[in-house]
């Protein structure tokens, strides 16, 4: 399908492209495009802080502890 207002243009670090269609449109802007002349709102994205190493190495003693503790019944005889 075409796209109402043609040609639409789309930038991205000062370069431009056109678009005729809804398909080329659809492509730039997943590929980081924005059409020229559209006022740009930020997208707020949560930031997780890393963990700590300490309880990175916590959780892999707990997690070692529990399978020493876990016995098959082969082994229990």
């Amino acid at each position: 399908m075409h796209l109402p207002e043609l040609p639409t243009v789309f930038v991205k670090g000062g370069e431009e492209r056109k678009a005729y269609h809804t398909v080329e449109a659809k492509e730039l802007v997943a590929a980081g495009w924005v059409e020229k002349g559209a006022k740009l709102t930020p997208v707020k994205t949560a930031v997780k802080a890393a963990p700590k190493a300490d309880a990175l190495k916590e959780e892999a003693v707990k997690v070692k502890t529990e399978l020493q503790k876990t016995v098959t019944k082969e082994e229990a005889k």
